[in-house]
């Protein structure tokens, strides 16, 4: 950040002064049965603030720094035995809601939602991400299997664009699927809404589903997929997708997808610049690599180098309803959802910290979340203020957020 540009804390912060007020902190307290008791010690606005400043080079602070903390910013005394006690089922649904609240706004201002207009009842996007964590969590988050650490931690979100409302917020272990994830939470569609997802909660069951209930989906095609067209006499022929891959872009309505049951799809296939096809061939190889040194079979084929040139959607929605463009757009926003879990998963790095119980750490991890987020609005807002000054700045995420705890922004 240039010296010159001098950054107002108070003007900042006022856009979340009606979330972080007092009040609503502590009516989520109580809802959430964190706060019972109107006589407690700890209110709710002085343990949201004791996680979502817990910066440590350790990763998280001990319950000695908790207590000192709480101390000498609110005046709490409290013993470690007391501190450790309030860490809870209770505290952890507290966290998680201080962070849904949060993120829903962010993602209205982020994806400016107000800006879609659209025929649909609603638009649902999916999607995950994952960490790696300390081997002494691994009773309560099993891996995936190819990490060192035997633990991992997977983070689903199901977001609602129009309204722009957070739908779910899940945590799992690492090893869980995301097919697995809507299969136990169960695919909630309703007539005349689109769901958005990637390619890991692909199932065709998921697909047949939302559309037996006049719903809508859209998705990227996923190699292997068997497309068929139908004949006048309504036989099925197989698709040979790589004669269909060209330089221009196709729409194709009547294909249908399925070995058994046949679903009617849109194809859209959409032609990518060299230097996309090439980062995508080179992380294909980069996958050969890591697999052969993990021992584990993963092969590539012609086919998927091929596809390496395209993005491939399927989708239920008529030309009419939602041409080619419309659709790039709409992908385009799961993509933006996409990006903020990339930059969380760059700068969390919640695989450094110590020992913990299971109820501190999922506060400590909400916490961070709430941080980052705050730091992505502060970003936003001096890039703002910045142009209003005619000034030019770069900054990156882990910029601001060392600029977040120098100053005490959260204070």
């Amino acid at each position: 950040m240039k010296s010159s540009f001098i950054l107002d804390k108070n003007s900042v912060f006022s856009s979340f002064s009606s979330f972080f007020s007092g009040e609503r902190i502590e009516e989520l307290a109580k809802s959430s049965r964190f706060l019972e008791r109107c006589t407690s010690r700890l209110k709710g606005k002085s343990f949201l603030e004791l996680n979502v400043c817990d910066f440590s080079e350790k990763g998280s602070r001990s319950l000695n720094e908790k207590c000192e903390y709480l101390q000498d910013n609110f005046g709490i005394t409290m013993s470690k035995p007391s501190l450790d006690e309030r860490y809870t089922t209770y505290a952890v649904s507290f966290m998680k809601s201080c962070f849904k609240e949060l993120f829903t706004a962010y993602c209205s201002s982020f994806l400016n939602v107000e800006k879609i207009e659209s025929s649909f009842s609603a638009i649902r996007v999916t999607d995950s991400t994952s960490f790696q964590l300390p081997a002494e969590l691994s009773t309560f988050y099993l891996s995936n299997g190819g990490s060192t650490s035997g633990s991992s931690i997977k983070i689903h979100h199901s977001y609602e664009l129009l309204k722009g409302q957070s739908l779910d917020f899940c945590i799992t272990d690492g090893k869980a699927s995301d097919v697995k994830y809507w299969t136990q939470e169960g695919v909630s569609s309703g007539e005349n809404e689109l769901h958005l997802f990637d390619l890991g909660y692909y199932q065709l069951s998921h697909l047949e589903k939302i559309a037996s209930k006049k719903g809508f989906f859209l998705s990227r095609y996923k190699t292997g997929s068997c497309l068929y067209q139908k004949d006048k006499e309504g036989n099925y022929t197989k698709i040979d997708l790589s004669k269909l891959l060209c330089s221009q872009e196709q729409d194709i309505k009547e294909v249908y997808i399925g070995k058994n049951e046949k679903l009617p799809i849109r194809l859209l296939i959409q032609p990518l610049n060299e230097e996309i096809k090439q980062k995508r061939l080179k992380k294909l190889k980069q996958k050969v690599a890591n697999s052969t040194k993990k021992r584990s079979v993963w092969q590539t084929s012609e086919l998927k180098k091929l596809l390496c040139g395209y993005n491939i959607f399927i989708t239920n929605v008529e030309k009419e309803r939602m041409n080619s463009k419309q659709i790039q757009l709409l992908y385009t926003l799961r993509w933006q959802i996409e990006l903020i879990f990339k930059i969380w998963k760059s700068i969390l790095q919640i695989h450094k910290i110590g020992k913990m119980n299971i109820f501190r750490f999922e506060c400590y991890l909400y916490g961070k979340l709430i941080a980052l987020l705050l730091s992505s609005q502060l970003q936003a807002q001096v890039r703002k203020t910045a142009q209003q000054e005619g000034k030019s700045i770069e900054l990156s995420e882990w910029k601001i957020t060392n600029y977040v705890k120098k100053n005490d922004f959260f204070l």
